[in-house]
C-alpha cells in the first residue's frame, strides 16, 4: 500500500498499477473499476484533474492480518481548477500471491466539495447540505 501511494506521488500511474493482479478490483467513491487496465485509467484521471496530488500516512500506519490490509492516510493536493483539498482516506486491501487482488478506498466525498466549492452558487448549495448534515437527523 505504500508503494502504490509512492508511485502514485510520483505521479506514475503505470508503477501505481503494477502491484494489482490482471483481474484486481477497485472500489472507491467514483466506481467499481475492474481489471488492471481500469485501475489505471482511473489512477491517470485522478493524477490528472490532481497535478499536485500528495498521498502521506496518517501516523497509524498500514495494518496486516494474514492477507488483508487497511491503511489510514490523507490525500491533499491543487486541483487543474484551482481548488485546494485534504481529506482522510481509510483502504482495505486483500492481496493474493503478492498482488493486489481488491482495493476498497473510503473517504468523505462532501468535505471535497465543502473544500472546492468557489463560486458563490456551488458555495450555497454545498454549504446547505454541510449543514443539514451536521445538524443530523
Amino acid at each position: 500500500m505504500n508503494a502504490i501511494h509512492a508511485a502514485l506521488n510520483r505521479r506514475d500511474a503505470e508503477a501505481a498499477t503494477s502491484f494489482f493482479a490482471d483481474d484486481a478490483t477497485m472500489v472507491c467513491p467514483e466506481g467499481v473499476f475492474k481489471g488492471k487496465n481500469e485501475i489505471k485509467r482511473y489512477f491517470t484521471w485522478v493524477l490528472g484533474i490532481w497535478p499536485q496530488l500528495k498521498l502521506s500516512d496518517s501516523g497509524i500506519g498500514v495494518i496486516v492480518e494474514g492477507n488483508m490490509a487497511t491503511h489510514e492516510y490523507v490525500s491533499e493536493g491543487t486541483s487543474t481548477r484551482g481548488s485546494k483539498g485534504k481529506v482522510a482516506c481509510v483502504a482495505t486491501c486483500e492481496l493474493s500471491d503478492g498482488k493486489v487482488m481488491r482495493l476498497n478506498v473510503y473517504y468523505d466525498r462532501l468535505s471535497i466539495a465543502d473544500q472546492a466549492a468557489t463560486g458563490f452558487m456551488e458555495r450555497r448549495f454545498v454549504t446547505q447540505i454541510v449543514q443539514q448534515m451536521e445538524r443530523g437527523l
